[in-house]
């Protein structure tokens, strides 16, 4: 009996563990890809770059990357990284996306995402 018991402990503790520990890997591994990309493919220097957060969303794609630069404290840039690395959008913080920021003013606005 209490061999179940610790069996069952087990089982739930895995079931509970293994979809946390997939969440977790996958924001590291989408930040370490956004950061590659801007440090190898952008050249931007570490010291430019304020933070490189990789997140987890209900909506598809789940996976994103959330990037703040040193030059533009204010503003929020938001990375996929699933096939290839793109910026998708931006935003001021606390604000909706592309709110009250013409794309012309960003400084660290992708060509691409135009």
């Amino acid at each position: 009996m209490k061999k179940q018991r610790i069996i069952a402990a087990s089982v739930l503790a895995g079931l509970i563990l293994i979809p946390v520990l997939y969440v977790q890997a996958n924001k590291w591994i989408y930040a370490h890809r956004v950061t590659e990309y801007l440090l190898h493919e952008k050249a931007y220097e570490r010291a430019e770059i304020k933070s490189i957060e990789g997140k987890w969303g209900g909506a598809l794609p789940p996976f994103y990357v959330v990037v703040e630069f040193v030059n533009e404290p204010k503003i929020v840039y938001t990375y996929f990284a699933h096939s290839d690395v793109r910026q998708v959008h931006y935003q001021l913080k606390g604000e909706r996306i592309g709110d009250g920021v013409p794309s012309m003013a960003l400084k660290n606005l992708d060509q691409k995402f135009n």
